[in-house]
This record gives C-alpha cells, sequence and structure tokens, in this order.
C-alpha cells in the first residue's frame, strides 16, 4: 500500500513539476515579449526625438528665414518711405501750392 502512496505521490510530484515548467517557460515567453516591446519602444522614441530634432532645426531655420525676409521688406520699406519723403520736400510747390498760384501746379 505504501508503495502505490509513493507512487502517487511521485506522480503527482512530476505533474506539478511539470507544470511548473510549463508556467517557467509561458513566463520566459512573456519576458522575450517585453524586452522586444521594450526595444521597439526605445526605437520610436529615438526616432521621435531625432524627428523632433528635425521639425525644431525646421522651424529655427524657416523662422530665420522669415525674419532675413521680414528685415528685407522693412528695408525696402524704410527706403522707400524716404524716397517719397525726398520726392515731396523736392516738389514741396507741387503737394503745398503757394496761395499766389490759384491753379496749385507750382510753376512760374
Amino acid at each position: 500500500r505504501t508503495s502505490g502512496k509513493v507512487n502517487d505521490i511521485q506522480t503527482e510530484m512530476q505533474r506539478v513539476s511539470s507544470e511548473h515548467k510549463f508556467e517557467d517557460q509561458k513566463l520566459s515567453l512573456r519576458e522575450a515579449e517585453v524586452k522586444k516591446m521594450e526595444q521597439i519602444l526605445r526605437e520610436k522614441e529615438r526616432l521621435l526625438l531625432r524627428k523632433d530634432d528635425e521639425i525644431e532645426t525646421s522651424l529655427m531655420r524657416r523662422e530665420a528665414e522669415l525674419e532675413t525676409k521680414e528685415s528685407r521688406i522693412r528695408q525696402l520699406y524704410d527706403a522707400e518711405r524716404l524716397r517719397l519723403e525726398r520726392y515731396r520736400d523736392s516738389h514741396r510747390e507741387i503737394f503745398n501750392p503757394s496761395s499766389s498760384n490759384s491753379f496749385g501746379t507750382g510753376l512760374m
């Protein structure tokens, strides 16, 4: 009778051992999956950071281009304003006719 109980205990121990091995294998597979996912996430993060740097560089370049254009437009505007002021000053009689000239041409 005791050998039957020993056999039952040994069989149960083998069954439990097999279950543990199976669970260990499942855990190992899950760990491998997790490591793979972590690797993928690190790679995605690296790509996102690189893309973020590229976008930031592009935006900075574009901002510099716009500032250059804005500066050039201001220069052109200031030059044109100055040119008009000089033109107006040199032709003051045409723009502000004297009271003696009723036609307002400024010519005598």
